[in-house]
């Protein structure tokens, strides 16, 4: 059986991170250029929110200032914070328990220390342990989100939002699939502020 160590061991210290006035697209292309998930708002050393490619989903794109936005207004916030010496398992059943992504470590004052993601707990424990501490509900499979291949970005991530699907299969006039968009192909476009364009 695998050790369980404390998330202080497993978290990710190198943290990409923005202020609260960051423009929406600007800290879109700081998460595109990293290959990372989420970004971490901070006020000095201290996290004040978190903004992730799933949140990218509830983003109002018809708005032309939409992405000009500061990243504060639309962050998660209040943190779900944890300190270090919590177990990897711990914090598992933790995320599980409260639907968390992400899970961020700080130390006294609330200095930011690291983050810790499912995908960390995971590779720590492996898929077995992470089926384990899922409920039957979660392990349901749901129905494919699908999108036709000339609607818009915006209609997509709209069916994706209201599906909590972080996914969705692009089909031609037939039903038939073309291909597939994902949370991170949305947070590209908005990056490069071309979200109106046709999925396909």
């Amino acid at each position: 059986m695998t050790e369980d160590r404390t998330i202080g061991n497993i978290m990710r210290a190198d943290v990409l991170r923005c202020g609260p006035k960051t423009p929406l697209s600007e800290a879109a292309q700081m998460m595109q250029e990293n290959r990372c998930g989420s970004i971490l708002v901070m006020d000095g050393e201290r996290p004040v929110g978190i903004w992730t490619e799933h949140d990218a989903l509830s983003l109002d794109l018809e708005s032309g200032t939409a992405l000009d936005v500061p990243v504060g207004k639309v962050m998660s916030s209040p943190l779900v914070t944890s300190g270090p010496n919590v177990t990897v398992s711990e914090a598992g059943r933790r995320m599980k328990d409260e639907g968390l992504r992400h899970l961020v470590v700080t130390g006294p004052q609330g200095k930011l220390l690291g983050i810790v993601s499912q995908t960390d707990v995971i590779k720590h424990f492996g898929i077995q342990h992470y089926m384990y501490l899922r409920d039957v509900r979660s392990a349901v499979p749901r129905a494919l989100v699908t999108v036709k291949a000339e609607v818009p970005y915006t209609e997509a991530m709209k069916a994706m939002r209201d599906e909590r699907s972080d996914a969705a299969v692009v089909v031609d006039a037939e039903g038939k699939p073309l291909g597939i968009v994902t949370e991170r192909d949305i947070l590209r476009l908005i990056s490069k502020r071309d979200i109106i364009r046709p999925v396909y």
